[in-house]
């Protein structure tokens, strides 16, 4: 004959779908608790037997020698970087004569610049002057009457001036290049400049050209 208690449960679990859930339900938390109880025995125990083993095996403890202030069997070793070294590019050699003597070094050429040029045409977009009566058109001449001899692209107006200390009788003089590209100015210098050196300015607005130079007069 089976217990009054089985005959109970069954008499419930037939009795209606309700109860049928609730003891499902009741079934499935007794489980649970059992496997996660289950489980955590297991982890104290792993978890015992691998302190032990570590403990077991453990090196040598650093002790402190009474009275003396010192550890003893301890000897902390700490990891120091290796150096590394880049090559470095080495100059280049040179040739050196059996007295020993470097060989000198190479000396720049000087940088180019406007030098007046004889009538004819200027030359793309720049303008160039001579004067006259110095052979050399590069002074002007005191005491006499210097003609300023232009070359450039024909039709365009240029602006000259000679900055004479307490003389402004070369000073915004105007010339239009001709058909040839040429055209020419002239400027009294009186005799008392000579051996001084005056401000000299070529400008063509249309060209985008202003140039300032710095001439003897001889």
């Amino acid at each position: 004959m089976r217990p009054a208690w089985q005959e109970r449960i069954q008499e419930l679990w037939v009795r209606s779908p309700r109860n049928r859930i609730v003891m499902m339900v009741g079934t499935g938390v007794v489980a649970i608790l059992l496997l996660c109880g289950t489980c955590n025995l297991i982890g104290a125990v792993f978890s015992g037997t691998v302190s032990a083993l570590f403990t077991s095996n453990a090196g040598p403890k650093p002790t402190l020698a009474p009275n003396t202030g010192q550890i003893d069997n301890f000897n902390p070793t700490f990891p120091i970087p290796t150096s590394q070294t880049y090559p470095f590019p080495n100059p280049p050699a040179q040739n050196v004569p059996s007295s020993g003597t470097p060989p000198p070094s190479p000396t720049a050429s000087p940088t180019p610049i406007d030098s007046p040029t004889p009538p004819g045409g200027g030359g793309g977009n720049k303008i160039h002057y001579q004067f006259l009566p110095d052979p050399s058109g590069r002074d002007l001449v005191s005491g006499q009457t210097n003609q300023i001899i232009l070359t450039g692209p024909p039709g365009t107006v240029v602006s000259v001036s000679v900055y004479l200390q307490g003389d402004t009788a070369c000073l915004n003089m105007n010339a239009t290049l001709d058909a040839t590209g040429n055209a020419t100015l002239t400027c009294d210098i009186a005799a008392k400049f000579k051996n001084t050196t005056v401000q000299f300015s070529l400008q063509a607005p249309l060209l985008g050209y202003y140039k300032n130079y710095t001439v003897q007069i001889i």
